[in-house]
């Protein structure tokens, strides 16, 4: 025993105890309080709900995810998916971002070598969940990194309960934006680190987030605008320095290397004008800090006068060159959904007609936000009150964000983000005062001038006690809309029973059911392009169109099927290979959610696309004046196959010619034709 107590007491004597103090404990223990939080407020469809991913798009990345498990990581790279886009087809591995299904692939690889018997599809439902926490513990270093550990607690917290972003990545939202946003925030933080230190491991963990992100999610152009412009400003501002060249430099090359072999971005990204841009601000960049240098060596020359010439002429060159490359077509100009948010007045009816695409309104503002709408100005005016390099990035990401968010709703996911840090930002510093004094700490001195008291201690508490009541209200907000609104599954829809309750109503997975059992397996089937995703991973059916939206013109084909006669319908069809017609009815329950509310936008895009060959026009099928549908929308098969046997319909529809019904579910909300 005495060899064993000198033993020990020899250990002791030189092993040296970490001495953490007990607020650093406190801090960590918050931290970890609002991550369990976060993940338990977005779980909440699992204790609702059985196991099921919400909306259209999280069951088309769980097809990917299904098939990298099955078939491994290479093949994604050569897979075309047949049950889509029928007669074409779609190559995946070209028209979608492996991120996501790639990552919840890997976590699930993990799982199953550490022994864990647990099924993909539990994998990708949790994955939004978890990675909706994780970011709110990341945003929490990034307010610590702009202000100090308040601020990060606070803006970690207020991103918990923040609805705009709950929305996204709640359990079964299985989609680009729960990844996406991640590695955002990533991007952006460890570049404002990166510049703020010089440190070369922040910006290659910068460039690496950022080429992950441009493999994750599409609004991966907004950080490959934001962060040069970043650049600019602080050129502007007179705040160029070695750190920012270095980190620029190295984020940008990085990101840029990792997507141009991204096979949806690919090499022409380098060309288009997302892509270019960084590189022209790198060069402007570069010949900024040359003529630094020049200037260095000559001392008897005025340095302004040798700076403000060299960049003149490389200014003056670079116009030169993207005039150029712009007249003879190497660079595009931004296209799309992009040049949408840019200019939201002039958007393409297939643009407009979704949903998420509206132009944000009041409404949704104060739903999405609630005291974050006041706090945010409170926080961009402290920003620009102190004005270091990190608040100019700061200012660009909220006004940018502010912008392209009012401009499409859906963007509100971006704007989350930057909403609650700025908030978290004005919060600490409104309060910083009113904490001393309740502290009794608020004598201060000042030039040897002592100030006493600010304000009276018990108009300090109040304060205090009035924007922790405020929180409360924040907080019982978020979680009432993620239980009331965001927990349940698209796939089952809410109606209400004999005695005015809620009741589930089950006919999507019936309908879905029915096409794998009672179709053959090379059917094809037809419907509006919102529903191609399910049918094809649920019904396990071909389709002519789905929400990938990759060829407009074949939609509008579809679109000038619905809205022609049934005679002329056929034809389309028949054109097309449709086997079956499958039309969502929810005038049956009362609603206008189902395409007899889409029907105008059917219109709208065979108009804009296919005019010349269809006829089809906004003013043949509605009365702007008197706001209802005119008679070639009632001779319509859209019409007729909602509202067939219906005997509520506003016009009779006993029978139509070359279409059998053979299937309408329980409540019918969806109806399915056989086209003869």
């Amino acid at each position: 025993m005495s060899y064993l107590n000198r033993f020990t007491q020899y250990i002791r004597k030189r092993m040296v105890w970490p001495k953490t103090e007990l607020s650093v404990v406190i801090q960590y223990v918050l931290l970890f309080m609002i991550f369990s939080l976060a993940l338990l407020i977005r779980l909440f469809p699992f204790f609702r709900f059985e196991p099921m991913l919400k909306a259209f798009d999280p069951w088309f990345q769980y097809r990917v995810a299904d098939f990298v498990a099955k078939n491994g990581y290479l093949a994604y790279f050569s897979w075309h998916d047949t049950l889509s886009w029928y007669p074409y087809g779609r190559p995946v591995w070209r028209s979608s971002y492996p991120g996501t299904p790639f990552a919840a692939a890997t976590i699930y690889f993990i799982l199953i070598a550490l022994g864990l018997d647990v099924e993909l599809f539990i994998v990708c439902y949790v994955f939004p969940a978890l990675m909706g926490a994780i970011t709110c513990v990341l945003l929490y270093f990034f307010g610590k990194e702009i202000a100090d550990t308040k601020t990060g607690l606070v803006a970690a917290f207020l991103l918990a309960f923040c609805p705009a972003y709950i929305s996204r990545t709640m359990a079964g939202f299985f989609d680009n934006e729960a990844l996406g946003i991640f590695l955002m925030i990533a991007a952006f933080f460890f570049f404002v680190r990166a510049e703020k230190k010089g440190s070369i491991s922040d910006s290659i963990l910068a460039g690496l987030s950022l080429g992950g992100l441009s493999a994750s999610w599409g609004a991966f152009t907004f950080a490959f605008g934001l962060i040069p412009l970043a650049a600019i400003a602080l050129l502007l501002f007179n705040r160029y320095s070695h750190k920012l060249l270095m980190s620029y430099s190295l984020t940008v090359l990085i990101a840029l290397n990792i997507a141009v072999h991204v096979p949806r971005t690919g090499v022409s990204f380098i060309t288009s004008f997302s892509g270019f841009f960084p590189l022209a601000v790198l060069m402007i960049l570069f010949v900024y800090g040359f003529s630094i240098w020049i200037s260095s060596l000559l001392p008897e020359v005025s340095t302004q006068k040798v700076v403000g010439v060299i960049i003149l002429a490389a200014l003056a060159s670079i116009i030169g060159i993207l005039s150029y490359l712009f007249s003879e077509g190497q660079i595009s100009l931004i296209t799309g959904k992009f040049l949408a948010v840019l200019n939201p007045v002039d958007r393409p009816p297939l643009i407009e007609s979704v949903s998420e695409h509206i132009p944000l309104t009041w409404g949704q503002l104060f739903f999405n936000f609630d005291i974050l709408v006041f706090l945010m100005p409170v926080g961009i005016y402290f920003a620009f009150r102190r004005l270091r390099n990190d608040d100019i990035f700061l200012i660009i990401f909220s006004i940018t964000a502010i912008y392209f968010s009012g401009s499409m709703v859906r963007l509100l996911l971006i704007l989350a983000p930057i909403a609650c840090l700025l908030s978290a930002f004005a919060l600490t510093s409104v309060l910083k005062p009113f904490s001393r004094v309740i502290l009794e700490r608020a004598a201060i001195v000042r030039r040897r001038i002592r100030v006493t008291e600010i304000v009276p201690k018990d108009y300090a508490i109040f304060i205090v006690i009035f924007v922790g009541f405020m929180l409360t209200l924040y907080t019982w907000h978020g979680t009432q809309v993620a239980f009331d609104y965001l927990s349940s599954p698209d796939l089952i829809l809410v109606g209400q029973g004999p005695q005015g309750q809620p009741v589930e109503l089950h006919d999507w997975q019936e309908s879905m059911q029915w096409l794998r059992e009672e179709t053959a397996e090379d059917s094809v089937i037809a419907a509006w392009w919102d529903y191609g995703y399910w049918i094809e991973s649920i019904g396990n059916r071909t389709t002519l169109v789905d929400n990938a939206t990759t060829n407009s013109t074949q939609i509008a084909w579809v679109a000038a099927a619905f809205m022609s006669s049934p005679e002329n319908a056929t034809k389309i069809f028949k054109m097309l290979g449709a086997d079956y017609v499958l039309v969502h009815f929810t005038g049956a329950v009362g609603g206008t959610s189902g395409d007899e509310g889409k029907w105008i936008w059917m219109v709208r895009i065979a108009e804009q696309k296919l005019f010349n060959e269809t006829k089809i026009r906004e003013v043949d099928y509605w009365d702007e004046e008197t706001g209802t549908p005119k008679d070639p929308y009632y001779d319509s098969l859209i019409y007729q196959l909602l509202y067939y046997q219906f005997f509520r319909a506003p016009r009779p529809v006993s029978s139509i010619t070359s279409f059998q019904e053979v299937h309408t579910t329980q409540n019918w909300l969806v109806r399915i034709y056989q086209v003869n």
